[in-house]
């Protein structure tokens, strides 16, 4: 019988922090780059940092559910033999970091059409998810309306349902391909 939570991947962290790092690395560089470097100036180099804190909350979430407190790892590593011992976050100090990271890609992330990047509606479906995991409902439920008012997703059609599991159906939000 198979049972996804039996895979090793579950068991592994270092994927998931291999993601954290990058996306750490991209923060921590793009944001010491000269906004004149960028084709559209601070709206590009926002759109990256926006991007890399969406990805960083995303994983962080991700794993957070699967494992409980997990190691909030908010800086990169720049030498992998010299990590630090780093101690196991409370949820509410995971869930809080990744709000902070989200509610500053909602304001700078920039629609590009494809699911394979964060986007608003990806931002504020994320956001939503972590505020029903504080239970806090009330902005769950604003953030989950705002996406669904924004009319660029849709149910499947009943005949149409299989698309879901094909991707980029009218149903996805965010893939990752």
């Amino acid at each position: 019988n198979y049972a996804p939570y039996l895979e090793n991947s579950l068991w592994n962290w270092t994927r998931y922090y291999q993601i954290i790092n990058q996306c750490n690395l991209i923060i921590e560089n793009t944001a010491n780059i000269p906004s004149v470097n960028f084709t559209n100036g601070d709206i590009e180099k926002n759109n990256l940092i926006a991007q890399a804190r969406f990805l960083r909350a995303y994983t962080n979430f991700y794993m957070q559910r699967v494992w409980g407190d997990i190691l909030l790892i908010k800086n990169s590593f720049k030498d992998p033999q010299n990590i630090p011992p780093v101690a196991r976050a409370t949820q509410d100090e995971v869930l809080n970091f990744c709000i902070e990271d989200l509610v500053y890609a909602e304001v700078n992330i920039e629609e590009n059409g494809s699911k394979a990047f964060g986007s608003v509606g990806a931002v504020k479906s994320l956001l939503a998810h972590i505020y029903a995991w504080k239970h806090d409902y009330i902005n769950a439920e604003r953030l989950a309306n705002e996406v669904i008012i924004s009319r660029k997703y849709a149910l499947e059609a009943i005949a149409d349902y299989s698309n879901i599991w094909k991707g980029n159906s009218q149903e996805s939000i965010f893939e990752i391909p």
